[in-house]
């Protein structure tokens, strides 16, 4: 994952969504292996789920990202 501002402790989700508006109720899927290898990159292992578009959030203690980047299971 590349961003901005990563800090040790971050973590990464995976938000359901389906046309461009998060899936009520909310499918949130958490990744496991979320290392922070620099304040711009993230490396983690997105979980298992559905066929379907999501959201990736990254959190810090400053704040959760926007609902910006998808990702797509086939």
């Amino acid at each position: 994952i590349a961003g901005t501002g990563f800090v040790s402790g971050a973590s990464v989700s995976f938000v359901q969504e389906t046309g461009g508006t998060p899936v009520s109720p909310s499918v949130i899927l958490p990744a496991t292996g979320v290392a922070v290898t620099g304040a711009t990159t993230i490396n983690a292992v997105s979980p298992a789920a559905a066929a379907g578009t999501y959201y990736v959030t990254v959190t810090t203690p400053t704040g959760t990202s926007s609902n910006a980047a998808v990702f797509t299971y086939s």
